[in-house]
């Protein structure tokens, strides 16, 4: 199974731009009235790679937020493109994903300083948190691209819920593959797991706070995948009753 918690997270960001990038494809393609081909402004190859990173075409979309640099630097985070439309210009930790994505780690990683020094990010906006997962991603294993760090780290992740004292590192994997994948059932069975493997291990009121959380990740289980059932004999009959209550009380 091939999950790309890290490529499905940039939807979230990305998504309210494609209306502009509609917008925007018919506008920047009108003939203008001079002769001659009139240079293509730098926000249609910046609308062209938003595109082509929610396709995850990693490639394309490098190339095109390369050509909206060479255009126009980033000055401020928002950056009007034509009329009264603004875009949140931020063409370094676009770039510095699409690296990430394509394996090219030294780039992503001075793509992503560049957005740091050059770009106004809010310190509490997703993408920094994303480009913190992605300079984590390429220290634990370099010269891989994205998607073969998150089966690495899916892998790492089943190990650690079935191995004892492991279930704490099992957490943090398994809530670090989690953003961009909230709609998929395994991956909250999985979550749901390591927090109650810890409550197993832990005693007084904070193995409460764990089966709760548990109990939280096994009820959406339920609603994303009713027939979504508990592999068998791998785990003890506390965690088996947990599941199954969560799984049928409303």
């Amino acid at each position: 199974m091939s999950l790309r918690a890290l490529s499905r997270d940039h939807r979230t960001l990305l998504t309210p731009l494609l209306l502009l990038a509609a917008s925007l494809a018919g506008t920047a393609s009108s003939p203008a009235a001079s002769t001659g081909p009139t240079p293509e402004p730098w926000y249609v190859f910046y609308q062209r790679g938003i595109q082509a990173m929610v396709s995850e075409q990693w490639s394309e979309a490098a190339t095109q937020f390369e050509q909206a640099l060479k255009e126009r630097k980033p000055s401020q985070s928002s950056n009007r493109t034509y009329g009264m439309w603004q875009v949140d210009y931020v063409p370094y930790h676009n770039l510095g994903v699409c690296y990430f994505y394509l394996g090219r780690d030294a780039q992503a990683l001075q793509a992503l300083k560049h957005s740091e020094a050059e770009e106004s990010i809010p310190p509490d906006s997703p993408m920094r948190l994303k480009a913190q997962r992605i300079r984590r991603a390429i220290q634990g294993s370099p010269g891989k691209s994205g998607d073969q760090r998150d089966g690495s780290s899916l892998a790492e992740g089943l190990s650690l819920l079935l191995l004892p004292g492991g279930t704490g590192r099992a957490v943090e994997v398994f809530q670090d593959l989690l953003p961009g994948r909230e709609d998929d059932a395994q991956m909250h069975l999985f979550l749901g797991l390591a927090y109650s493997r810890n409550a197993s291990q832990i005693k007084g009121e904070d193995a409460g706070f764990w089966i709760n959380l548990a109990r939280t990740e096994f009820r959406r289980v339920r609603q994303l995948n009713p027939r979504l059932k508990l592999p068998e004999g791998f785990f003890s009959p506390d965690i088996e009753k947990l599941f199954k209550e969560a799984s049928t009380r409303p």
